[in-house]
């Protein structure tokens, strides 16, 4: 049971708006309503914020920050590897390169049929289901 119930809090938190506690982001306050969730996942180390110490609260989430913030609640972790991505728009250089690469030789992320990732498109919740149910092999019934 506890096992459904993860990918479920971060979904929640992906389409609650990334915040925390202001003692931890200074950019929000601890009034945020979703202060409390975003303190939880700050404290099981699956978001970390910014590299600037912000958590930009208001920022909508990309396909590639996504994937970052699933892969981490599923305890997986990535490193650069020398697997070619089929995709144009994930350049060597990308931070996120470890975590597509890692998803994909998994068989668990998907690009476009124009071989495309999109990482920095942001992620609407269908996908971000279909990615959360897939890294945590929840499998679902056709309807």
């Amino acid at each position: 049971m506890h096992r459904k119930i993860i990918p479920i809090v971060v979904l929640l938190s992906l389409y609650m708006a990334p915040v925390a506690l202001a003692a931890n982001f200074p950019d929000v306050p601890d009034t945020h309503k979703n202060a409390k969730a975003i303190q939880s996942l700050k404290d099981a180390g699956t978001v970390s914020g910014y590299g600037d110490g912000t958590f930009k609260p208001d920022k909508e989430i990309s396909r590639a920050e996504a994937a970052a913030i699933i892969l981490k609640a599923a305890g997986i972790s990535a490193q650069k590897t020398a697997v070619k991505l089929p995709f144009s728009d994930v350049p060597e250089e990308a931070w996120f390169l470890p975590i597509i690469q890692k998803g994909v030789s998994l068989g668990k992320l998907k690009g476009y049929e124009d071989k495309t990732f999109r990482p920095n498109a942001t992620v609407n919740l269908p996908e971000s289901i279909a990615m959360a149910l897939s890294f945590f092999e929840i499998a679902t019934k056709k309807l």
